[in-house]
């Protein structure tokens, strides 16, 4: 994905030392700014002097236009840990190493917890206990199995959108269909 950095193994180095400052700053400059900081990078729009010459060129952590060339890993129970503090996300989409989306799901099962549940956890507890997890999300979803929600950090509960269908409508399982309910999140 870059060549540049390949010629010189040392170099990945620098961009992972740029890249842990921006995870340590979210403790002075807060996460929706460390957040921007990160986003800058997964986007390409950050350089380095790796080129001929000492030119600068972009930095790719994710290849958008060959997705297949990424490492995507889709966990269950990520663990994030923060010297003391540890904090579970039931659902993880890993790229590259980077931790992109995370998820909360609670069962379908149990009427009285619903997907704010999950989001709660995700914006009240687990973005003020551990910012640096959310460094690099680029968003965040919570379901009990029946409705989907997502928003990006820090963004109110009550500002969460609902997941779509390709026709723009709400997703909603059948959760009487085999399978587990919820993990088709088109």
């Amino acid at each position: 994905m870059n060549p540049d950095i390949a010629a010189g193994p040392d170099r990945a180095d620098e961009v992972i030392y740029n890249l842990r400052a921006i995870l340590l700053s979210v403790q002075a400059d807060g996460l929706v700014r460390a957040n921007e900081n990160f986003i800058a990078w997964l986007r390409g729009e950050k350089t380095m002097p790796f080129g001929m010459n000492g030119e600068h060129v972009p930095v790719r952590l994710v290849d958008a236009e060959n997705p297949g060339s990424n490492h995507l890993v889709v966990t269950n129970q990520w663990i994030y840990q923060a010297g003391a503090v540890e904090k579970r996300s039931d659902i993880g989409f890993v790229v590259n190493g980077l931790p992109l989306v995370i998820g909360e799901a609670k069962s379908p099962a149990r009427s009285a917890v619903t997907w704010f549940d999950g989001a709660y956890q995700i914006n009240e507890i687990y973005e003020k206990q551990v910012p640096a997890m959310f460094v690099p999300n680029v968003f965040s979803f919570a379901t009990e199995g029946r409705i989907y929600r997502y928003g990006s950090i820090r963004m109110p509960i009550d500002l969460w959108g609902p997941w779509r269908t390709e026709e723009n409508e709400p997703r909603v399982p059948d959760l009487n269909q085999s399978g587990t309910p919820g993990c088709d999140l088109r």
